[in-house]
């Protein structure tokens, strides 16, 4: 304990009863009650402090709860069951998202299976079938489709929660229970699934009733192209995106993070509903770029004028990918923008990673070895006291030369001013020189003297100081005389960006042992608070790092789920596709062009619309991210500062342009070996 006293302590008393009454509620309960009347009467709580009833049942006194065995039993599952019920609703957010992303590929396959059955549909038509039974036919289908689709999730979903349940079972607690599918899950996600694919087959199935029976007397090689964006959806759409988004910026600014995010919604909306005039147009901008790129190839225009010609089945399958990709960029950029700007809060309340209370060789040579630490310095000091209103108490008086800030200090402004010095937290205790109901922020007089030489000063905390440790500026030293040295001096460390929470501790446990063998053990009464070692900017920054990245991680597991739905969809809807497309294929064949080229245009229709959908999801995630940073935290409280990892960006664009030539791959294949006869006999 003696080695952990820094930043770790008992949180509680456990009191066992002897004999039969072990176990027994009624001596259980007895007990509390003798426990609580002796905290009560020891004045270890305070003067005339009262016994009364908590919320859990128990007895506290003052700040001291006493609690039965049942009482802590049923605090702790309160408790466990509080954090499952906020990941239940954190985990049906994003299932949500998928279940949104998985509606967009709903819309767009059954688009186009309905434009692949045109003439089916028209001899239904003409043979007498009316629009309402073409509708009621389409969305039944949907119906049976997502009732078989919901009872398979529910199935696959009780697998995995059973398969996370062995896990937990074989790697952390054996006393895990085997998951069961209860009544409303298993209802929930029936009705949710059918529901969800019927409301997404709506669509198609208006444009399968708006068939006409001419279409059965069409030849078979002429293909209507498909209209243009609807001109509600051209108007609403922007006044949308433009309400919505400004109004994210604006929550941003003030701090309303409710606002910010139905901004966001409302401005992701209408992006969405005017995709269809610029989704297209970019794809075939892009297809034309590359084809001059390519010198003048002629795979990406064709790629183009497929994007203009089919551009409602080009707008939903971006959008499916665009959704993934703007959460995921959205956290991405998030995550390291509220890490730069704690990083930064924090580098002005510890600028110091960490110090230690000697400059012995043995102690330095362990900061230097240790693979965490970046940077060491010396610091020359003297011994010395604070002496205030209140007291005298000994001292280290420090002075930081320029050279030292510069190589170990994450600000310039470390020193402080002429006639100012800085003092560690421990001055500031009930029994210290200086009061400890003063506020943080303001100054108080004291007087540093060294050698008999004294010189008055205002006094300011610094918290990353060690115990015992005054810090004044070069001036002050130099008019007092004060005769500084390395030999009294301290060891400063800048820690490395990267170290993790386990790695700031083994370097506090490795210097505390130099420590104790270059000073030989550390007094009795100064164990318990003046451990000589000071890390406590680099283990903030550690925490703060692996808190966020830890959330990261999870997210971004739980965003995977909608990600791998649309670069399914694109697959699907890539896959369908070929089956309009195959009249084009063999035609192109024999035309002359190699199965390699005819199989490309379905690998290149897909980076294309990647492509596209990284570029706004980029655009809209690093909005997103830095707004929502922005509206949950107050400027007086931090200020935050914008932060685009590149490299993580990077891999981002990669996975997708990655995963969209994946999706393309079967779909691609299978075009390619369209033989030309069969193709234009079809």
């Amino acid at each position: 304990m003696d080695r952990l006293a820094p930043i770790a302590g008992p949180d509680s008393i456990r009191v066992v009863l002897a004999g039969e009454a072990h176990g027994d509620a009624g001596a259980e309960a007895a007990a509390q009650e003798r426990v609580a009347d002796a905290i009560a009467a020891s004045g270890l709580v305070g003067e005339g402090a009262s016994i009364h009833e908590t919320d859990e049942g128990g007895l506290a006194v003052d700040q001291v709860t006493v609690l039965t065995n049942e009482q802590i039993v049923d605090a702790w599952v309160a408790e466990r069951t509080g954090d499952s019920n906020i990941l239940l609703t954190i985990g049906l957010g994003f299932g949500a998202v998928a279940v949104f992303v998985a509606a967009l590929v709903i819309t767009t396959t059954f688009g186009v299976h309905i434009a692949s059955r045109a003439k089916s549909l028209a001899l239904m038509r003409a043979i007498g079938a009316s629009a309402a039974q073409l509708k009621r036919a389409t969305i039944a289908e949907g119906a049976v489709l997502g009732l078989a689709g919901s009872l398979a999730g529910v199935l696959l979903g009780w697998c995995a929660a059973v398969g996370l349940g062995a896990a937990a079972r074989a790697l952390w607690l054996e006393s895990f229970a085997t998951p069961a599918p209860t009544a409303a899950a298993v209802v929930t996600g029936v009705v949710v699934g059918t529901v969800v694919t019927v409301v997404a087959t709506v669509g198609p199935a208006r444009r399968a009733s708006s068939t006409s029976p001419m279409e059965a007397l069409r030849p078979a090689d002429v293909v209507s192209a498909e209209s243009g964006a609807p001109r509600r959806r051209t108007v609403v759409g922007p006044a949308a995106a433009v309400l919505g988004l400004g109004g994210t910026v604006a929550a941003a600014l003030v701090g309303l993070p409710l606002i910010g995010v139905a901004g966001a919604l409302i401005g992701f909306t209408g992006l969405l509903m005017a995709s269809r005039a610029v989704v297209p147009a970019t794809v075939q901008l892009l297809g034309r770029a590359v084809s001059r790129l390519t010198g003048g190839s002629t795979v990406p225009r064709l790629v183009a004028q497929n994007a203009r010609q089919v551009p409602g089945r080009t707008t939903t399958t971006t959008s499916a990918l665009l959704v993934g990709i703007t959460l995921v960029v959205t956290m991405i950029v998030g995550a390291a923008t509220a890490q730069r700007s704690i990083a930064a809060e924090l580098a002005a309340s510890a600028p110091v990673d960490g110090a230690v209370v000697s400059t012995d060789a043995a102690v330095r040579q362990t900061a230097a070895s240790d693979e965490a630490v970046e940077a060491a310095a010396t610091v020359p000091g003297a011994a010395g006291t604070l002496r205030t209103e209140t007291g005298t108490a000994e001292a280290t008086v420090l002075v930081a030369p320029q050279d030292v800030i510069a190589e170990i200090s994450r600000r310039d402004d470390v020193a402080p001013q002429e006639g100012t010095a800085l003092v560690s937290s421990s001055y500031v205790t009930p029994d210290g020189v200086l009061s400890p109901e003063a506020p943080a922020d303001e100054s108080a007089s004291a007087a540093a003297v060294v050698d008999g030489q004294e010189i008055s000063l205002d006094v300011e905390r610094a918290g990353w100081l060690p115990p015992s440790t005054v810090l004044v500026s070069a001036a002050d030293a130099e008019q007092a005389g004060w005769a500084l040295e390395e030999s009294s001096g301290q060891t400063w460390l800048r820690i490395h960006d990267d170290a993790s929470v386990d790695d700031v501790l083994r370097l506090s446990s490795a210097l505390e042992q130099s420590l104790e063998t270059a000073s030989g053990p550390r007094p009795q009464e100064q164990a318990a608070d003046a451990s000589g070692v000071a890390l406590d900017g680099a283990g903030q920054r550690a925490s703060n790092a692996q808190t966020i990245q830890a959330v990261l991680l999870v997210v971004l597991v739980l965003l995977a789920a909608s990600v791998v739905v649309a670069v399914i969809g694109v697959s699907n809807t890539l896959a369908l596709s070929v089956i309009e497309r195959r009249r084009e294929a063999a035609l192109l064949r024999a035309l002359g062009m190699s199965r390699g080229g005819v199989g490309s245009m379905v690998s290149i229709e897909a980076m294309l619309m990647a492509g596209v959908a990284l570029v706004l999801g980029t655009g809209l995630g690093v909005l997103f991210g830095w707004a929502g940073v922005s509206s949950l935290v107050s400027s007086d409280v931090l200020v935050v500062q914008l932060d685009v990892p590149l490299g993580e960006l990077g891999i981002v664009w990669g996975l997708g342009l990655l995963a969209a030539v994946l999706a393309a791959a079967i779909p691609a294949r299978t075009l390619s070996r369209t033989a030309p006869a069969a193709g234009l006999s079809s």
